[in-house]
């Protein structure tokens, strides 16, 4: 009876100690798009180190895990192949493992154009506007 709770005790234990080397490598983040009516239609890009990471429907969210360390993230609107004078600059981030991070897509409409950018909010206004929002499916599809 022992040898099985010591072998129990040693299995929790290796597991709890690969389970937080994993978690270790990566940080969590969470895209959020809300932009109302005047850019419901519109499909927005988010871009990381130059390499699409999610097509963001409006009024949806979506949680990605992320190599920790230094990254740029940056949007596009859908069609748009380059970034040109009018897009916002890239925000630079450096992610620690295991922390969660929140970023939301803006869209601002100007006279003859739309720009588009990243910004980090805080876990307090993210949690406030999740709640309306849905996940987003299939991240590089649609």
């Amino acid at each position: 009876m022992s040898f099985f709770i010591k072998s129990i005790a040693l299995t929790s234990l290796l597991f709890l100690f690969s389970v937080s080397l994993f978690s270790q490598d990566t940080a969590e983040v969470h895209i959020v798009r809300k932009t109302g009516f005047s850019g419901s239609l519109v499909g927005i890009n988010l871009i990381m180190d130059g390499e699409l990471l999610c097509k963001v429907s409006n009024k949806r969210y979506s949680i990605h895990q992320v190599e920790a360390g230094a990254h740029a993230f940056q949007a596009r609107l859908i069609g748009k192949k380059k970034m040109t004078k009018k897009s916002m600059a890239p925000l630079e981030m450096n992610l620690v493992a295991g922390k969660t991070y929140y970023l939301q897509l803006n869209l601002k409409n100007k006279a003859f154009y739309s720009q588009v950018d990243v910004q980090e909010i805080t876990e307090t206004i993210a949690v406030r506007i999740m709640p309306d929002l849905k996940k987003q499916k299939n991240c590089r599809t649609k």
